[in-house]
Parts: structure tokens; sequence; C-alpha cells
């Protein structure tokens, strides 16, 4: 899962783009509190294994998932002094037990469902107490999975994928494809799982009030029905390629205490390195303490995750796959610590301190930090990729490795507003490897974007030595040319080297820039050439969004040509997707600067100055935040 603070992402404040259906009026249903016991065979005697509480809205349909069972509960009415409720329980594993009952109880009773069948004779009890009436706070919006038609579907070959149309999962539906399937793969080829059939995997943009969800990390798993239910917006995103894992060993090996399933199914998380971690910081766990599910849940839960996971991947290295198969079949919360001392022939506290030496001993490689960045990078967890390619430079052994760490690093904090770092990146790369252009190319972007227009200068003049046809760093001194306040010069300076460049992005570029200094008040005004331009740079634009569809910066150049022809509706469209999807700081501020210019060319001032007031809070070049703060002071004009 994520290595973060487990957030209260269900309180989180969602932007999605698209009309989500509201609650009129917040809605009313039923508290319940769920308690599972479990009897092993030989003593006559429950103990209390989880407990949960849940609120199911009147009239709706709740899915949860606790110890060995899905429960669905239905509540079709509620009075002040009792509910009516539908329970239906399927347990996983390959011979599962169904049971469904509809009961009315006074709040505060309990009714029960009996000998639900567990490991090794044992029988499960769950205890289903209706607390009384409350007002559920109204979802940010209720989707709801058991209504397939308010998704699109893709399949590929292991998930069959549900997201909203439009929502963010739906524009990012190859890139989470594409991790999720080489994530699932590795996992099942090791511990070679051959259950045929797709899982169903649903990527809403919020919090369904039909989904009981996890509350350290924002899911649910539903075996019985091979369903993952997962969060996916700008706020929180909690797919993550541990939950089909964890999914298929419910489903094949059954059940087993969250301690090993979820340890299991981090077995190519980069544990190795977050584990070294926690212990230079003295807060590794008794492991003894956290095996069963109440003692896992009540620590830290990025902590238990990770400790869950390098401990099983201690047992599967130490002791074999075959001890972790026969641990895994053969626990519960009530047999696990015994069948780890009995399986190993161990003590728990000497396994305790052989993992400990273990985690001390293990060693960490180059390779693998580039690995898990790249793969951090791909999931958008920037912080985290950052982090594992500046331990990625404490390993590098030569100048081709440094060349090849600054380079990556660099380029995330450039593309991610950390400008400062990137600073530093690209002036160590200038030392390290001089012949290139493009780090001098990168830097004089980066001193422009920090107000250093002159270091910005000589940086670009420097590309230009090392390569006369490098148009782009001629276009970059006409941007700066035109901050000076320059603009006919700005305007000779890129007419003179537009033929020069070569590449479509870059045309798009120069025409974009000369149509908007053309079109701006002043002698050198022409408001033909600038319409040609806008035009000539959207029909380019057009052709390159139909070959490279997921990349927002096409649907930016095509707001912007739109909004130089003029072409308001067209313009919104555009600039809207590309809001929704770009990430990176530098072209959000380009977008909002567009979307506050868009909203003033049409008399909405006040939603106007709300995009120029957003983007003074991101990372933004020095001349869009001057812009932005201009703009808020006095509306833009043609």
């Amino acid at each position: 899962m994520k290595i973060i603070k487990p957030l209260s992402w269900a309180c989180l404040t969602i932007t999605i783009f698209l009309a989500i259906p509201l609650y009129a009026k917040t809605p009313r249903g039923v508290e319940f509190e769920l308690i599972v016991r479990q009897k092993p065979a030989e003593i006559d005697k429950y103990f209390e294994v989880a407990r949960d509480t849940v609120q199911v809205i009147t009239g709706k349909k709740l899915h949860t998932f606790m110890v060995n069972f899905r429960l669905d509960l239905d509540v079709p009415q509620a009075d002040s002094q009792s509910a009516l409720f539908t329970a239906d329980l399927v347990t996983v594993g390959v011979t599962p037990f169904n049971y469904a009952k509809q009961y009315r109880v006074e709040y505060n009773l309990s009714a029960r469902i009996e000998n639900i069948p567990g490991k090794n004779g044992s029988i499960y009890q769950l205890l289903i107490s209706p607390r009384g009436l409350v007002d559920i706070s109204a979802p940010p919006c209720e989707y709801d999975p058991d209504l397939t038609d308010q998704f699109t579907t893709e399949p590929s070959a292991n998930f069959q994928i549900y997201c909203v149309p439009n929502s963010l999962a739906d524009y990012r539906w190859n890139n989470i494809k594409n991790y999720l399937e080489t994530e699932y793969t590795r996992f099942r080829s090791a511990f070679d799982f051959n259950s045929p059939g797709q899982m169903n995997l649903f990527l809403l943009p919020c919090p369904s009030s039909s989904v009981n969800w996890d509350k350290r990390f924002g899911y649910m798993l539903d075996p019985g029905r091979g369903s993952i239910y997962t969060i996916y917006n700008h706020g929180y995103i909690s797919t993550d390629a541990m939950l089909p894992n964890m999914l298929k060993l419910l489903r094949i090996w059954g059940y087993a205490p969250p301690f090993v399933v979820e340890g299991l199914a981090g077995y190519f998380e980069f544990w190795p390195y977050e584990m070294k971690k926690i212990a230079r910081e003295g807060k590794i766990p008794e492991i003894k303490n956290i095996l069963t599910t109440e003692g896992y849940y009540a620590i830290d839960p990025v902590t238990a995750e990770i400790t869950a996971g390098s401990f099983m991947k201690f047992i599967a290295d130490k002791y074999g796959m075959n001890a972790v198969r026969r641990i895994y079949k053969e626990s519960d919360d009530l047999t696990l610590a015994n069948n780890l001392q009995k399986i190993c022939q161990i003590s728990l506290d000497s396994l305790q301190a052989e993992w400990t030496h273990y985690v001390d001993t293990l060693e960490l490689n180059r390779r693998q930090f580039d690995f898990y960045a790249a793969r951090a990078g791909a999931t958008f967890r920037i912080d985290q990729q950052i982090e594992y390619y500046r331990e990625m430079t404490k390993y590098d052994s030569n100048r081709a490795d440094s060349i090849d760490t600054w380079k990556k690093l660099a380029a995330v904090c450039y593309q991610f507003g950390r400008y400062y770092d990137a600073l530093d990146g690209y002036r160590l790369l200038v030392k390290l490897d001089s012949a290139r252009s493009i780090y001098y190319q990168i830097l004089g972007n980066l001193y422009l974007i920090d107000g250093q227009y002159d270091q910005a200068w000589s940086a670009l003049d420097t590309v230009l030595l090392k390569d006369s046809t490098y148009a782009t760093a001629r276009l970059l001194q006409a941007k700066i040319t035109a901050i000076r306040g320059d603009t006919a010069g700005a305007i000779r300076i890129a007419e003179k080297v537009y033929d020069i460049e070569k590449s479509v992005p870059g045309k798009i570029e120069f025409l974009l820039f000369m149509g908007k200094m053309e079109g701006s008040p002043g002698v050198w005004r022409d408001t033909a050439k600038a319409e040609n331009h806008f035009s000539e740079a959207l029909g380019m634009t057009l052709q390159m969004m139909a070959q490279i569809p997921d990349d927002p910066t096409y649907k930016i150049r095509a707001g912007l040509a739109s909004l130089g022809l003029h072409e308001y509706d067209k313009a919104g469209q555009y600039l809207d997707v590309a809001y929704f999807t770009e990430q990176r700081s530098y072209y959000l501020g380009e977008v909002l600067l567009a979307l506050g210019n868009l909203e003033d060319l049409q008399g909405k001032r006040k939603a106007a100055t709300e995009y120029y007031q957003q983007g003074l809070r991101l990372p933004l070049a020095v001349y869009q935040r001057d812009l932005c703060t201009k703009y808020i002071d006095k509306a833009y004009h043609l």
C-alpha cells in the first residue's frame, strides 16, 4: 500500500470533473455494531476476534468484509424502536458457506449467526446489533458498485476494470491497467496461482455508501464476488498492487489473519528499505503483539503493513515457501502464534531476533531504488519517488551512475514544482556532462521560472553555442524578451528561427507564442496573423492528441489555441480536461491562467479571480505568479 500516513480519506474534499449525484438531504439510516467471535474445536469457549461499527442507509445495501466472510446488510425499514434488516453472509475459500436471513431486532439487542465454519474445526459466531437511527453525513457522491450502468468497463488480461465516465481513473485507465497487470503477473508467478477468471476492480471517484471502506487505507475486498473496491481521485488513491494479491490469496488459500494476508500480498514491495527506516527509528514492533486481527489493527497501519511484509518475506527466505503455505493454510487468529513456533521449530522471541538480524543485514542495491522509484512515479507517489532517487545517489559508483540518477531525480523535481531542487540537480548535471545541450536548455527554463532572467539567457546562449539549430532555446529567449516588456523584439526573435524548428511539438509552441504576441495590444498587433498562427497550432495539436490521447499537454495547447481563436466553449472543454488530468506544476499554472483569462473574457469576474487565486497556491513560475496577481487586481482583456 502507500508509504504515507493513512488520511481521513472519507473526509477529503474531492474535486471531480463531472456532475455527481448528490443527496438532496442528509440520509437516515441505522448504526450497527458487528462482533465476530471464534470457538476452537477443542475448547467450549468463544473468543472475540474482530469488532466494527457500520452505518447502513435505510433502503440501501451495505457490503462489508470481516474475518473470513463477506456480509451484505440491507435495511428496508427502521423506526424509533427497532430495525428490519437482512443479513447475507458468504465465507471465503474454495468451499464457501452461505447464510441469509431477515431479522427484526430492537436497538441494543443482537441477532446471531451461529456455526460459521472456520479452520481446523473451529466455528465463528457473528453478533449483529442495531444501535439506533442516525443521520448519515452525506457523502460527496453516491455511486453504487451494484449499479454497473453507472460505470464504463474495460477488460484486461486479469481484470474487469470499472470506472465512472470522465473520472480521473477513466483518463488514467491505461496507466492503472499496466501497473496492476505487471505487478499481479509477477505475484501470480511467484505463488504459482493459476486461478481462472478476471477480478472486478472498481475505481470510484468517491467513497460510496454501499461499501464499508477499510478505515486505514480506503478499500474493500469481496473475495466471493471476486471484487475490489477502491478510491481514485485527486485527493486520495487507494488503488494498489497489493489488493489483487490479497483477493487471490483469500479466494485460493482461504482466510488467514491480516498479518499473514497483507504480509504475503506485499511480497514484492520495497519493505526491506522501509523496514530498515523503522529499525533506525527504534520502532520495530514485537511480532507476538500483532499476530491477531485486533493486535494488528491496534498499531500504526503503515508500520503494521511494512512489518508484516518484511517478516513474511523473512519466513519465505529462511524457512521456504512450503513453510509459508503451511502457516497460511493452518492458521487463524487463535493459532497463528503457536503455528509459527511449531512450523519454524523456534520460539517467537527467537524468531523476532532472527528477523531483526535479517532486517539489519539485508543489503540493498542501486537497481532496487531505481525500480521502485520508477514504480512510485507510475502511481503518482511523487514524494516517495523523490525519496528513492535521493537514496539511489548513495549507491552511485561512477560518473555514469551519477548522471543517470541525477537526470531522473532532477526531472521529477522539475516537473512537480520542486524548482530549487531541480536547479541544484541540473547545475550538477552540466558539471558531470557538459556536452549535453538539453541540460543547459532545462537549466535556462528553470532560471526563467525562478525569475533569474540573466542567468536563463546565459544558459540558453550556451545551448545555441553547442547547437545553433536548437530553436526552442531562442523561443525561451523570446519569452524572456516579452516578459521584459519588448513584445516587438520577442516577435522578431520567434519569427526568425521558427523555420529552423522541425518537431511538431516545438512548432506548436512557436505558433502559440507568436499568436499570443501578435494578438496582444500594441503597434505590433496583427489579428489576421495571430488567427492564422492559432489555427495552424490547433490543427497540429489535434493531430498530436489523436496520436497521444492520454497526454494532457495537448489538451492545454488545444485550449490555448481555441482561446486565441475566441472559440470559448471549445477552449473551456479542452482546458477543463487539462486541469482535471494535469499534475505538473508549471503546466497547471498555464491552465489556471488560461481558465482565468477565459472567464474574464466572458465577463465572469468572480470565477476568473478564483482561478488566479488558486494558481497562487501552487509553485508557479515568477512570471505566472505576477500575471495571477495582476489579473486579480484588474481583469484580463484583449
